[in-house]
């Protein structure tokens, strides 16, 4: 069961912790070589139960974060996370997974998709859903999971991202910028950029230009 929901794009990011009253090594070790995400042994506590499921989630979506940061534009020092910095919950019948490599693959897939239409004003969820061959409710789900993130905020993430690159190349108007990352409406696009970097996009220009 742990395998083929591992290997289903419909259910890949969903973590699996499997609590059991095995306690054989071939037991866990064949639970973890199928995917599970953490293996408990009986007796349990739903304290470390539940402390546990949130400990992989977060992980998971620190991870999510550094993959999407390696394919954003104009990444900042504040943005980026190592993961040296990731300190599990150790216990000893734990092994907390990282992204897997289907969620690092569906993750490169949409930012792929969504750099190479970022000018488009048709890129939304359903633009996404149908390029990844994906139902919208199932793109959104599987997005949220992994990332934290709606379709809507990442799409609006890579848009003022790519919207810094272009302002700091001081050939763009930030009307001009609006336009080539997909946002006609500039009080949009100041509101998106801020939300993305706390400050308007001229005064991000004018401090950049200071350092």
């Amino acid at each position: 069961m742990i395998s083929r929901l591992k290997q289903s794009d419909d259910t890949s990011h969903i973590p699996v912790v499997v609590v059991t009253a095995k306690i054989a090594e071939e037991a866990r070790l064949e639970a973890y070589e199928c995917g599970a995400d953490s293996f408990i042994t009986k007796p349990f506590s739903s304290k470390l139960l539940k402390a546990r499921i949130k400990n992989i989630i977060n992980t998971r979506r620190r991870l999510a974060h550094m993959a999407l940061e390696a394919q954003l534009p104009a990444a900042t020092d504040t943005a980026t996370t190592a993961v040296e910095n990731i300190a599990p919950e150790q216990h000893s019948d734990e092994i907390v997974s990282g992204l897997t490599a289907a969620d690092s693959d569906f993750l490169h897939k949409v930012g792929g998709i969504i750099n190479a239409n970022i000018a488009g004003e048709q890129l939304d969820v359903g633009f996404i859903a149908d390029a990844m061959c994906m139902s919208h409710s199932t793109l959104y789900r599987k997005v949220k999971a992994i990332s934290g993130m709606s379709v809507a905020g990442l799409i609006r993430k890579y848009r003022a991202r790519k919207a810094a690159e272009l302002l700091l190349t001081g050939e763009y108007t930030v009307s001009e910028i609006a336009l080539l990352v997909g946002m006609g409406s500039p009080a949009n696009f100041r509101q998106c950029f801020r939300e993305e970097f706390g400050t308007t996009p001229s005064e991000y220009f004018r401090r950049s230009k200071e350092k």
